[in-house]
C-alpha cells in the first residue's frame, strides 16, 4: 500500500516537473522573440517615456506608427516630435473621455457643436468634439447656451417652451426657450448659426 502512494507521489513530481520545464522553455521562447522584436524593444523604451503621464506605451506607439514614424529604427526619435505626439494622444484621450484636455483653455465655435472649449479661439466648421456630439455623448462647455438655438429642443404649442428630446431636467411646463444653462447635448441649430454669422 505504501509502496504504491510513493510511486504515484513520485509519479506526479515527474509530470509537475516536465510542465515546469516545459513552460520554463516557453517563457525563454518568448524572452528570446521579444528582444529581437522592434516593437518590444520600443515599447520597453517608451514605458520609461510614459512614466507619471497616464498615457499607455502601446498607445503612444500606435500613434507614432500611424501617423508613419518607424520608431526607434536606427537611433531615437527627435524628442520635439515624440512630445507632440504625447499631446496630441493625452488630447484624443481626453476628448474621448468627455473631459476638457488641459490643452484646450479657450473658447471657439463650433457651427456644428456650438460652444466649445479648444486651444484658440476660432469659428470652426468642424472640431475635435463632433464625433461626440454624433455618438450623443455629452461635451463640456465653456459658457451657457439657450435651449432655442438647439436641435433637441422640441417646441410645444406655447410661443416660448419646449421639452429636451434628450431628457435634461426641466420644469413640468418645459423649458423656456431663451433662458441661458450649461448643457453639455447642445446641439447647434439654424437659429445658432445665423447668430453665428452675425458675429
Amino acid at each position: 500500500m505504501r509502496i504504491g502512494k510513493k510511486v504515484e507521489g513520485l509519479f506526479e513530481q515527474i509530470t509537475l516537473n516536465t510542465q515546469k520545464q516545459k513552460l520554463s522553455s516557453s517563457f525563454a521562447d518568448f524572452a528570446l522573440y521579444a528582444s529581437h522584436d522592434p516593437d518590444s524593444k520600443a515599447l520597453e523604451r517608451l514605458s520609461k517615456i510614459c512614466r507619471d503621464t497616464g498615457i499607455k506605451p502601446v498607445d503612444l506607439l500606435y500613434e507614432l506608427k500611424t501617423n508613419g514614424r518607424e520608431l526607434f529604427t536606427d537611433g531615437e526619435i527627435e524628442p520635439f516630435d515624440l512630445f507632440d505626439f504625447m499631446q496630441k494622444l493625452s488630447v484624443n484621450k481626453s476628448i474621448t473621455e468627455g473631459m476638457c484636455p488641459d490643452q484646450f483653455t479657450q473658447q471657439a465655435q463650433c457651427k456644428q457643436c456650438g460652444p466649445i472649449w479648444f486651444n484658440r479661439y476660432e469659428q470652426l466648421t468642424e472640431c475635435p468634439w463632433c464625433a461626440r456630439r454624433l455618438k450623443k455623448e455629452s461635451i463640456p462647455r465653456p459658457s451657457t447656451v439657450q435651449c432655442g438655438e438647439c436641435k433637441n429642443f422640441s417646441r410645444t404649442k406655447h410661443p416660448f417652451l419646449g421639452h429636451c428630446l434628450v431628457g435634461e431636467p426641466e420644469a413640468p411646463a418645459g423649458l423656456v426657450d431663451s433662458d441661458n444653462r450649461y448643457c453639455e447635448y447642445f446641439e447647434a441649430n439654424k437659429d445658432w448659426l445665423a447668430l453665428m454669422e452675425k458675429v
